[in-house]
């Protein structure tokens, strides 16, 4: 398990025994969130300031920072592989890293406001992002080409979508909105 709080500290339990595995310590702002990558050691926590850390689960004070977002950075999300990461942020992006280097890959731009939240198809092949703009965006995940833009009517208050990545649903103040992902 993994905890965060807004005095920039988290930590990694043992899920089982409750039994503190690591501390995080390293971001400058409240942090946000934490994302396990499934089955790996690996954890991404994502701060008030646009920073974004990656982490190991055994090894406290483990982390290298991943560059790139001026805002604050709302929701990541980890490709099923683990190998890719895409991150979503306030100042209108979503980014999409390599987790081995912490190097950009591709940076999604179009959105006219916030992104609040990203992820990654079942197959990997699409990434969905999805903007208080109204509008929920696809993505190649090869080379960061929009396929397809789709209007909720109106500015998107939440995202979400299954483990599975199969679809999006969105909902805005008076409507819930979903669609299946193609792969």
């Amino acid at each position: 398990l993994c905890s965060v709080a807004r005095d920039g500290l988290g930590g990694v339990w043992d899920a089982a025994t409750g039994a503190r595995l690591a501390t995080m310590r390293s971001h400058d702002a409240p942090m946000r969130a934490g994302v396990v990558v499934a089955g790996r050691d690996r954890i991404a926590t994502l701060a008030d300031d646009g920073s974004v850390r990656l982490w190991g689960t055994t090894a406290s004070g483990s982390f290298f920072p991943i560059p790139g977002h001026r805002e604050r950075v709302w929701t990541s999300a980890w490709r099923s592989d683990g190998r890719r990461l895409v991150t979503s942020s306030e100042d209108g992006t979503a980014r999409v890293v390599d987790p081995s280097t912490g190097g950009t890959l591709l940076v999604l731009r179009g959105h006219r406001r916030s992104v609040l939240d990203a992820g990654f198809s079942a197959h990997d092949a699409t990434i969905w992002t999805a903007s208080r703009d109204g509008t929920v965006r696809l993505w190649d995940a090869s080379d960061g080409r929009t396929t397809a833009e789709l209007s909720a009517g109106g500015p998107i208050a939440v995202a979400g979508a299954p483990p599975d990545g199969s679809c999006v649903v969105v909902a805005t103040a008076s409507r819930i909105v979903g669609w299946s992902i193609p792969d």
